[in-house]
């Protein structure tokens, strides 16, 4: 049943939107929920793609910053919504052409399920529901616009540990498992999927 409720997920993405917003709404007034805090974060992402004709495929360095809620569940467990601009993408090396970064940001929406495993320590998992904004292909003398070459949506699991440095700050490390196809056309290409490492510095404001 679960697997059916996220495969139609995956499958119709602005649903997937409408899910998530109602939910969210429902986390942030429900006192089930326990205490909330709020606060942002932001970092550096190291990203590439798997799947086929991958060979020549190098990691593309971006930047992704948010937002988060996170929720105080019982005993040592925690639920974090984010909403993040992320940047994913690759470099493709070409001989003697040189390299082509593939730069594409999409909106995330991670939610993560945390278990501390001490005061300051403690282990992220969730699903990352990505929705694709655009697309940018440049070289050393050209760039052009993507955005039509991708699909809108891209499932991933993600997952990661973290640190708390103080009060209100945190450290969190992540790798993101993409589980869409993103590419539009195989033929030529093959099928791709999104795989990317994230650092990022948390800043809680609280209550």
């Amino acid at each position: 049943m679960i697997k059916i409720y996220l495969c139609d997920l995956i499958s119709h993405p602005i649903h997937s939107m409408k899910y998530l917003v109602c939910f969210l709404l429902v986390c942030s007034t429900s006192p089930s929920f326990g205490q909330a805090d709020y606060g942002i974060k932001g970092g550096l992402s190291l990203s590439g793609i798997r799947g086929t004709n991958t060979d020549d495929i190098s990691t593309l360095v971006g930047f992704n910053a948010g937002a988060v809620l996170k929720f105080n569940l019982a005993d040592q467990w925690t639920f974090s919504p984010e909403i993040l601009v992320t940047n994913k993408g690759y470099n493709d090396i070409l001989i003697p052409n040189g390299t082509t970064a593939y730069k594409l940001t999409y909106l995330s929406f991670p939610l993560m399920a945390a278990y501390h495993l001490s005061s300051k320590l403690y282990l992220q998992l969730g699903p990352e529901l990505n929705f694709f904004l655009s697309g940018k292909m440049k070289t050393s003398s050209y760039s052009a616009n993507i955005t039509n070459r991708f699909n809108t949506f891209d499932g991933a699991i993600a997952g990661g540990p973290g640190i708390r440095l103080g009060e209100k700050l945190f450290l969190e490390g992540r790798y993101s498992y993409g589980l869409s196809q993103i590419n539009k056309g195989t033929l030529l290409f093959g099928k791709h999927h999104t795989g990317s490492f994230q650092i990022d510095a948390v800043y809680l404001f609280g209550k």
